[in-house]
């Protein structure tokens, strides 16, 4: 068996099992023209490339996943740099819950061909306010020594 470390619980599983740990945090919600609502969030998610898969390719597959989102609109791809390691960025919308909604994914290799995917959702109404923000949290962005 081998232990996930949480917070906020720790536990035994199967060593042989794929680590899908995901992390969000949202901003407070506040009074919104449809009711309360926040104004976006950021996820951690883990993904592992497949054994011939490049990282590019592997992008490409998220996206062709995600335009089956109501209004999917892929916008960008672009190479950054996370924490010294060569890094892309996707910029894309979709519409949920009727509210049309702009992400930013970043994908950061790791070690044994993992992946750490950061994305950060805004209403499109929000992103002005939210983009500088997600910019300096992906700034400080470091790679712990197991990735």
């Amino acid at each position: 068996m081998a232990r996930y470390p949480g917070p906020p619980l720790s536990f035994d599983y199967p060593r042989d099992w794929l680590d899908r740990t995901e992390v969000r945090f949202e901003a407070p919600p506040r009074p919104g023209v449809d009711g309360v609502r926040s104004p976006g969030g950021l996820s951690c998610t883990r993904a592992t490339l497949a054994a011939d898969e490049s990282l590019e390719r592997h992008v490409e597959r998220a996206l062709a996943a995600f335009a089956q989102r109501e209004g999917f609109l892929a916008r960008e791809v672009s190479p950054l740099e996370v924490d010294g390691r060569r890094s892309l960025l996707c910029r894309y919308a979709s519409v949920e819950g009727g509210v049309p909604l702009e992400h930013r994914a970043v994908y950061v290799p790791l070690a044994e061909r993992g992946v750490a995917v950061l994305t950060m959702s805004a209403p499109r109404l929000e992103l002005a306010q939210m983009e500088p923000l997600f910019e300096r949290m992906l700034s400080s962005v470091t790679v712990g020594r197991s990735g």
